[in-house]
C-alpha cells in the first residue's frame, strides 16, 4: 500500500512536470508569437516612417535640384543675352566704322576751306588735315588755326540756316538737323561738293553763283543754271546721309520755297516755242508750199503736245493721284528724325 502510494505519487509528479513544461513550451511559443508580432509591427512602423522621411527629403533634394537647374538655365540666358549684345554692338561698331571710311567730320572740311581759301588750292575730300600741316601752310597773321576755325564755323552755321531755312512747320533752324546726335557731324563727298558752293563763293564770279545771296533774296532763279541743276542735286544727299536727321520731305518742301513750282528749262523752253510760233503766224500761207510747210510744224506740236500728255499723266500717277511712293521714300527716311 505505502509502495502504490510512492509511485503514484511519482507518476502524479511526473505528470504534473509534463503539463508545466507543456504549459511553459505553450507560453514560450505565445511569447513568441507575440514578440514576433512586435517585430512585424515595428518593422511596419520603421517601413512608414522610411518612406515618411523619403518622401519629406526626396521632395527637398528634388527641389535643390531644379532650383539648381534654374539657375544654370538662367545664367545660360544671360550669358547668351550678353554675347548676342556684344556681337551686335560689334557688329554696330564695325558698321559705323565702315561708314566713316567714307566720310569726314566737319571740322576736317572747315580745315579744307581755310586752305582752300587762303592757298587757292582744292585739297581731296578724303586727306586727312590736322592744324599742325594746315598752319604750316597758311598764314598765322590772321590768327591762329583754332580761332579761325571758330570763326568759319559761325560762318558756316550762318550761311548754312540762310540756304536751308528751318525745319518745316518749326522754328529750328535747318543746322541743328545736320547731326544726327546732336554731337557729331559727318559729311560725305556729295555733302561737301554742295557745303563747299556755300563757303567758297567768289565775288569775282559774279551775282549769278551766289547761292547763299540768292536764297536771301529769293531769287534762285537769278542763278546760273547748272548751279541751279547742281543745288537742286546735291541738296537731297543731306537726306540720303544717314549721319543727319534732315529727311528727303524737308528737302523737297525747302526746295519749293526756293525754287517754286515748276521747272524753269520748261518755262523757258516753252517761251522759245510761243516765240518761234508767233514768228511764223506772221507769215503767208496761202500757197500749196507754205501750206504744207505750216502742216508740217502744226504736227510737230501735235505730237509733242502728245508727249506731253503723256509725261504729264505719268507724274500724276507717281507723285499725285497715288501718294504711296512719295510715302514709301519718307517712311524708309522717318527714322532719321528719332
Amino acid at each position: 500500500m505505502g509502495r502504490y502510494s510512492k509511485k503514484r505519487k511519482q507518476e502524479e509528479a511526473r505528470m504534473r512536470a509534463e503539463d508545466a513544461k507543456k504549459t511553459f513550451v505553450e507560453n514560450i511559443l505565445k511569447l513568441s508569437e507575440k514578440q514576433l508580432e512586435e517585430l512585424e509591427r515595428l518593422e511596419r512602423r520603421i517601413n512608414r516612417k522610411k518612406i515618411l522621411i523619403n518622401k519629406k527629403y526626396g521632395a527637398a533634394y528634388d527641389k535643390i535640384q531644379k532650383e539648381e537647374r534654374e539657375k544654370r538655365q538662367k545664367i545660360f540666358e544671360k550669358y547668351d543675352r550678353y554675347v548676342e549684345k556684344r556681337q551686335n554692338e560689334i557688329k554696330g561698331d564695325l558698321e559705323s566704322i565702315e561708314e566713316k571710311k567714307n566720310k569726314i567730320s566737319l571740322r576736317q572740311f572747315l580745315l579744307k576751306i581755310i586752305l582752300e581759301r587762303e592757298t587757292g588750292e582744292e585739297t581731296a575730300w578724303t586727306e586727312e588735315s590736322n592744324d599742325v600741316a594746315v598752319e604750316a601752310k597758311i598764314s598765322i597773321s590772321g590768327g591762329t588755326v583754332k580761332s579761325k576755325l571758330r570763326a568759319l564755323q559761325s560762318e558756316f552755321i550762318d550761311k548754312f540756316n540762310k540756304v536751308m531755312g528751318t525745319v518745316p512747320g518749326t522754328d529750328i533752324p535747318a543746322y541743328q538737323y545736320l547731326s544726327k546726335n546732336g554731337k557729331n557731324i559727318y559729311l560725305t563727298e556729295d555733302n561737301c561738293n554742295f557745303l563747299r558752293l556755300i563757303m567758297c563763293y567768289n565775288e569775282s564770279e559774279g551775282p549769278e553763283y551766289d547761292i547763299v545771296g540768292c536764297a536771301i533774296s529769293n531769287n534762285m532763279a537769278g542763278l546760273n543754271r547748272a548751279v541751279q541743276d547742281q543745288v537742286k542735286k546735291v541738296l537731297y544727299s543731306l537726306a540720303y546721309n544717314p549721319d543727319t536727321k534732315i529727311d528727303e520731305a524737308m528737302v523737297q518742301e525747302r526746295l519749293r520755297s526756293l525754287f517754286g513750282m515748276g521747272s524753269a528749262q520748261i518755262a523757258d523752253t516753252l517761251e522759245r516755242i510761243k516765240f518761234v510760233v508767233s514768228q511764223m503766224q506772221e507769215l503767208s500761207c496761202f500757197s500749196e508750199g507754205q501750206r504744207y510747210v505750216f502742216k508740217q510744224a502744226e504736227d510737230c506740236l501735235d505730237s509733242c503736245y502728245a508727249e506731253i500728255e503723256k509725261i504729264y499723266s505719268q507724274y500724276v500717277n507717281w507723285y499725285c493721284e497715288d501718294d504711296e511712293f512719295e510715302s514709301a521714300i519718307k517712311e524708309s527716311l522717318k527714322s532719321k528724325r528719332k
